[in-house]
């Protein structure tokens, strides 16, 4: 098999090609696109849900990356780590009052880095593509 053809290196690829694209966009913002995608996973999830353990997971991060993302994100003041109401020992992660104002703003920015990536598939094509994606995922 050539190694053109590997899915594998081609999904990883294309993952690559997605980041890049999105940091020249984000780069205006100040946000790099694995900021960006934390961001995103913390503002959609319920408040006071997510932890630090639960983005590494979700992104087969490791902690030390995990950890100099969300330092990056509290930082620049758009995240915060506060006592999680269920178990005081541990920390979750919330969005700040800058990212309330700013969510709109922020969910648009990914539908547009969305569709200028996928702007050569049809919406058919997204859908089968999310489909197989998904599939492939859940192993």
């Amino acid at each position: 098999m050539n190694l053109k053809d590997s899915i594998a290196i081609m999904i990883k690829q294309l993952g690559q090609e997605f980041d890049k694209l999105a940091n020249k966009v984000l780069s205006q913002y100040g946000l790099t696109a694995s900021q960006f995608k934390v961001l995103k996973v913390i503002m959609s999830e319920p408040e006071f849900s997510v932890r630090q353990i639960d983005i590494e997971n979700y992104f087969s991060m490791s902690n030390p990356t995990v950890t100099g993302i969300i330092q990056n994100l509290e930082k620049k003041g758009l995240i915060e780590r506060v006592a999680n109401p269920e178990d005081k020992r541990s920390k979750v992660l919330r969005v700040t009052q800058k990212v309330h104002e700013m969510e709109d703003e922020i969910l648009q920015i990914g539908d547009e880095l969305e569709e200028q990536f996928t702007h050569q598939l049809t919406e058919a094509e997204k859908e089968l593509l999310k489909t197989l994606l998904g599939k492939m995922a859940d192993g």
